[in-house]
C-alpha cells in the first residue's frame, strides 16, 4: 500500500511541475504582443545548441571599400545586418557614392551607409535572370543567361555587351566581418515567441516532448 501512495505522490509531484510549465508559458503567450516576444531573440547559447542550429554557409564579396556578405536570407555590409530578405548573392561592385549586388533575378542599389535606393528584377527592367555582375570602364556590366548586358547606374538604358569583364567573385571576408555576421545570425533566429511555443507543447523536450506533456495532463486528471 505504502508503494502506491510513493508512486501517486511521485507522480503527482512530476504531472504538476509539467502543468505548472504549462500554465506560465501559457499565460505568457496571451500576451506576446505587450511582451514584444516575436521581436525579442534567444542569445543564450546553451539554448541555440539545444535547438541543434548550424550556421549556413557565408558567402562574400568585396568591393572597393566595402564587404558584402550573406548568412542565410540575410545581407550584411561590413558585418552589419541591412533589412529585408535576400536570394542567393551572386556579386557585388561600388560606383560611389552607390553599392549594386547581384542576387539570383534581381540586382539592387545601396547607398554606402546600408539603404535600399532600387531594386529590379526581370519583368521590372532586367532582360533575363543575372548571375553576376561587373564593372569596366565604370559602366555596370551584368551577366546573364544568354548574354552579358552593359547598363547605366540607373538600370533605364540597357545593351548586349561581348567584351571581357572581371566579374565579382566570392572572397575571403576578414575575421571581425565574418563573426559580427555570426553573432547576428544566431541571435536573431529563436524568437522568444518560438521558445514559450516549443515550451508549451512540449517539443522542446525532443521527438517525445509532446507524448510527456499530454502523459503529465492525463497522470494530474
Amino acid at each position: 500500500m505504502n508503494s502506491i501512495y510513493l508512486w501517486h505522490r511521485y507522480i503527482g509531484i512530476t504531472s504538476a511541475l509539467l502543468i505548472l510549465i504549462l500554465a506560465i508559458s501559457g499565460l505568457m503567450l496571451q500576451h506576446t504582443e505587450a511582451l514584444s516576444l516575436s521581436q525579442k531573440y534567444i542569445k543564450h547559447s546553451w539554448l541555440l545548441n539545444w535547438y541543434g542550429i548550424d550556421i549556413p554557409p557565408i558567402i562574400s564579396f568585396k568591393t572597393k571599400n566595402h564587404w558584402l556578405t550573406q548568412a542565410g536570407q540575410t545581407l550584411y555590409l561590413d558585418g552589419s545586418a541591412l533589412s529585408g530578405k535576400y536570394r542567393k548573392l551572386t556579386g557585388a561592385i561600388e560606383v560611389p557614392p552607390l553599392l549594386m549586388i547581384s542576387h539570383n533575378s534581381e540586382v539592387s542599389t545601396f547607398t554606402t551607409t546600408g539603404d535600399l535606393v532600387d531594386s529590379i528584377s526581370v519583368g521590372n527592367g532586367l532582360p533575363e535572370t543575372i548571375y553576376g555582375i561587373a564593372l569596366v570602364d565604370n559602366e555596370v556590366i551584368l551577366r546573364g543567361n544568354q548574354k552579358s548586358w552593359k547598363s547605366d547606374n540607373d538600370f533605364l538604358n540597357m545593351q548586349a555587351y561581348n567584351g571581357p569583364a572581371n566579374w565579382s567573385r566570392p572572397d575571403i571576408a576578414p575575421e571581425t566581418v565574418i563573426e559580427s555576421v555570426k553573432k547576428h545570425y544566431l541571435d536573431t533566429l529563436i524568437s522568444w515567441e518560438r521558445l514559450l511555443l516549443d515550451l508549451h507543447s512540449g517539443r522542446l523536450l525532443g521527438r517525445y516532448g509532446i507524448w510527456i506533456m499530454d502523459a503529465a495532463a492525463i497522470a494530474l486528471i
